[in-house]
């Protein structure tokens, strides 16, 4: 059988709200649907962050340090359960948008 990595864009780049009703807007809601991805069988998950009020990209660090943590830390527990690669070491390069941005935050 082949091996598949699969990769889960939970928030995408480009949607709002609108578009669809079960599209993560909060950090918290972020956080569970990328977490349910990994257990789920995703290896890479691929994140852009958003403002709650309005669910419109943001590449504001701040709501990147809402939910990566979360992610990074039961991303970590699923790795151990499960043995395999589930979150990258580094969880706050997420897209490359973003990278740079949140390089400096965590600095």
């Amino acid at each position: 059988m082949a091996k598949v990595i699969i990769s889960c864009a939970v928030t995408g780049g480009i949607h709002t709200p609108s578009m669809s009703p079960y599209l993560p807007i909060t950090p918290e809601e972020i956080a569970r649907s990328s977490i349910k991805a990994a257990a789920a069988g995703a290896a890479i998950i691929h994140l852009h962050a958003r403002d709650p009020n309005d669910g419109l990209p943001s590449a504001d660090p701040a709501l990147f340090m809402q939910f990566l943590p979360r992610i990074k830390r039961e991303g970590e527990l699923l790795q151990r359960s499960r043995r395999q690669p589930v979150f990258c070491a580094r969880p706050w390069i997420v897209s490359h948008s973003t990278t740079a941005t949140l390089a400096r935050a965590r600095a």
